[in-house]
């Protein structure tokens, strides 16, 4: 279960002082919106009712929130990604239930954009990070500092191996070895 590969994976960890997790973009909606404003107190009081109608279902089964892509004196354009509350709940407890409370929940191409921070790259630079995973890749068009574009793709590396497998007539193994 999750909780037990948290659990196994923090014993493995010797000091932390938070944690933070993130949610694969499969999971998400998400929609760009531009207000004629960019103080973050009337965004916050206005966000739900622009994302209503713009979003499938009920506001009141999603969790949502918003990254500035960019503003001035008299706009905004946000990033409005959305999550489905129930799977979100269910998520967290089965992290809490694995002896992790993270402080941060994010979306994971967000995550790759505080990335760059880290590996000294130009703020000012356009950069696309692409991330392969086992069944879904990743994208975040970061440009000056912030995510301008995210798109996740329902195939990974799981499909990779598998194309290799079947057009070099190999095992799934060593496929994954060659890959």
């Amino acid at each position: 279960t999750l909780s037990d590969l948290v659990r196994a994976t923090l014993r493995k960890v010797d000091d932390y002082d938070a944690l933070a997790t993130s949610i694969a973009g499969g999971r998400v909606l998400s929609r760009e919106l531009e207000l004629p404003f960019s103080d973050e107190r009337r965004i916050r009081s206005v966000l739900g009712f622009q994302l209503e109608g713009k979003l499938p279902g009920d506001l009141d089964n999603l969790v949502y929130d918003y990254s500035l892509i960019e503003e001035d004196e008299e706009k905004s354009r946000l990033f409005c990604p959305a999550v489905d509350r129930d799977w979100l709940v269910s998520m967290l407890e089965d992290l809490k239930a694995g002896d992790a409370d993270p402080r941060v929940v994010t979306l994971a191409t967000l995550g790759y954009g505080r990335l760059l921070k880290h590996l000294n790259s130009d703020p000012e630079e356009t950069v696309a990070l692409v991330d392969i995973g086992h069944e879904e890749t990743t994208v975040a068009i970061v440009s000056n500092g912030a995510v301008q574009f995210t798109r996740a793709i329902g195939r990974g590396g799981h499909q990779i191996t598998l194309a290799l497998a079947e057009s070099l007539d190999l095992d799934y193994g060593e496929a994954e070895r060659i890959k």
